[in-house]
């Protein structure tokens, strides 16, 4: 189990996180491009070495991000329900499912918890826990906090 602390700057142009460990270490980077069609993320390892890419698929409706993150190609999918929203990625057959205005939500697959999601209130700008049950899924789990990140973001500025 690795848990991890995703932090947003704040007063930058763009959208950047730092992943930290438990241990307090710099895991990942991430960066939004700043004016960019489709809307692209860009995620580092510690060394700076890009290890994944998120891109939002333009004209999808509903929302739809294409992720290759370790050597994997993914789309994560925000499907409309009549009560609240949910996420696929189909290729892994993972749901995520919670309370995503207050940001607490798990990703499942029919094994059970993939990951948690929750807030870390009273900090200055955004922060989060992601707990990933299994070490491989780490990455991928990640770039599903950021795609709804990035549609919350989205859906709050109109």
């Amino acid at each position: 189990m690795t848990d991890l602390y995703i932090k947003q700057h704040v007063f930058t142009i763009g959208e950047r996180f730092t992943v930290y460990g438990e241990d307090g270490s710099e895991r990942f980077y991430v960066e939004g491009e700043v004016f960019s069609l489709p809307k692209t993320f860009h995620i580092s390892d510690a060394a700076g070495n890009e290890v994944a890419e998120i891109s939002r698929r333009l004209f999808s409706f509903p929302v739809k991000y294409d992720v290759s993150a370790d050597g994997c190609d993914v789309t994560i999918s925000k499907k409309i329900t009549f009560i609240y929203p949910s996420y696929t990625v189909e290729e892994l057959g993972w749901r995520i499912e919670g309370e995503f205005l207050s940001h607490e939500y798990e990703i499942t697959n029919e094994d059970g918890v993939v990951a948690t999601v929750s807030k870390e209130w009273f900090t200055f700008g955004d922060a989060y826990r992601l707990r990933v049950m299994n070490d491989g899924d780490v990455l991928t789990a990640l770039c599903a906090l950021i795609v709804i990140d990035a549609c919350l973001a989205t859906s709050n500025n109109g």
